[in-house]
């Protein structure tokens, strides 16, 4: 098929990205729910009864084998997809904000994020060429130098799965659990051990930073580029009406 380019300044291919890392976020989703709905007690909790008869300190093992476990490399593949795409929706901002000011296409254009105020206008000298000064203004509130957090989380995410390998996810599990002796039943087949009554038991999948879920974080930041879209969609003469 062959690829038209737009013959103005648009924020459409931005969006695209963005409902594209929307997608990658609801397939992740998918894989999440059913891999609970597979493992729903994943954990098996015992106790020693001599710990009980003999009222000794609590020592509870927990017995995860036999928890199926996620398939963590393909949520890794489609957690970097999605936050490429969302890199991607922010660069196409700048190359459509640039050739919007200007009135021609630049090359080399990128949304910058910068940790460091003294570096930014070496950034804009960089990536915002033909950029206007109010709408490079309007970017800075954008910048982790300017206390925006969610741009520095998603660099930070995004930058080892361009760069050197697969985005790092990881599964973590827990769960409670309460010593009732009336509620403890025997081990079939060790007598010398009580199964233990659990609850909330939990399989959540993490990003390698383990600040958040990997569906809780990809949901924030999709929903942060898409209001950022929003706000100079109008500058581009575009609704989603």
């Amino acid at each position: 098929m062959t690829m038209i380019p737009p013959e103005r300044p648009s924020l459409r291919g931005a969006k695209l990205r963005s409902e594209r890392a929307a997608e990658h976020l609801q397939a992740i989703h998918r894989i999440e729910a059913k891999f609970k709905q597979d493992n729903p007690n994943p954990v098996v909790a015992t106790i020693e009864r001599a710990i009980i008869d003999e009222g000794r300190p609590l020592a509870v093992h927990a017995d995860w084998s036999r928890t199926r476990h996620p398939p963590t490399k393909m949520i890794g593949i489609l957690a970097g997809e999605a936050l490429y795409n969302l890199r991607a929706a922010l660069d196409y901002l700048v190359f459509g904000l640039a050739w919007l000011d200007c009135g021609s296409q630049q090359d080399d254009t990128q949304f910058p994020i910068v940790d460091n105020p003294r570096r930014w206008s070496r950034a804009v000298q960089r990536w915002m060429r033909g950029v206007s000064a109010e709408h490079i203004d309007r970017i800075v509130p954008y910048q982790p130098f300017s206390g925006c957090t969610w741009t520095r989380k998603l660099r930070d995410l995004s930058n080892p799965d361009k760069h050197r390998s697969l985005t790092a996810v990881e599964a973590h599990y827990g769960f409670g659990f309460r010593i009732d002796p009336e509620r403890l039943t025997p081990v079939p087949d060790d007598p010398d051990r009580l199964f233990v009554p659990v609850f909330d038991q939990s399989a959540e999948i993490y990003f390698w930073t383990r600040e958040d879920t990997v569906v809780a974080t990809l949901r924030g930041l999709v929903a942060e580029v898409g209001r950022v879209l929003d706000k100079f969609q109008g500058d581009f003469g575009e609704s989603d009406v």
